[in-house]
């Protein structure tokens, strides 16, 4: 899931239909900083169609930056129901479940979208992540090595190894990790 809607998927092709339009002016407008026109636009959307993926994901993108997480996790989850093979959508339920403080309840739908999207690094990082969090401290080192190894370049990977070898006492290796990222930040 991204940070901002900005992040929101942009696979949807505008079009002349009617919901497609009011959700391309609500990305215009959270664009330019217009939230409440922008959410009204996604609620006109949504109004229309209110399964389309997209409109549900900008939306339970919001809803969890603002700390909605209930909101969020029904949207995406909703999602998972409509595109169940999209390793994207299990991705980014899985994070909002992280991040609303259930890793327990993110490690299976990480699991799901690293299934179905064996390269897909955010779920790797994140698997591991939630792993941690749940206190599964060897697993989670075991995810976050195998997530590094298939993708070297990913900061967010390699920066949590660091952290992952330095909490559990691994000193060497921690530094190894945080000398790479600190490479991988000045590239």
């Amino acid at each position: 899931m991204s940070e901002d809607i900005n992040g929101a998927r942009e696979d949807v092709v505008a079009t002349d239909t009617p919901e497609l339009q009011a959700l391309d002016r609500a990305r215009t407008a959270l664009r330019a900083g217009d939230g409440a026109a922008g959410e009204a636009e996604l609620a006109e959307a949504l109004r229309i169609n209110p399964e389309l993926p997209a409109a549900l994901e900008l939306r339970a993108i919001i809803a969890c930056q603002h700390g909605d997480f209930d909101a969020g996790r029904q949207d995406f989850a909703r999602i998972t129901e409509l595109q169940p093979d999209s390793a994207t959508a299990w991705l980014n339920l899985g994070k909002c479940l992280r991040d609303s403080g259930d890793p327990a309840g993110a490690i299976e739908k990480l699991e799901q979208a690293a299934a179905l999207e064996p390269e897909l690094a955010d779920a790797q990082v994140l698997l591991g992540l939630a792993l941690r969090d749940s206190g599964e401290l060897d697993k989670a080192l075991s995810q976050l090595e195998a997530a590094v190894q298939s993708a070297p370049q990913n900061l967010a990977g390699v920066s949590a190894l660091a952290l992952q070898y330095q909490e559990m006492g691994q000193l060497d290796k921690a530094l190894e990790q945080f000398s790479r990222a600190r490479d991988l930040r000045q590239d």
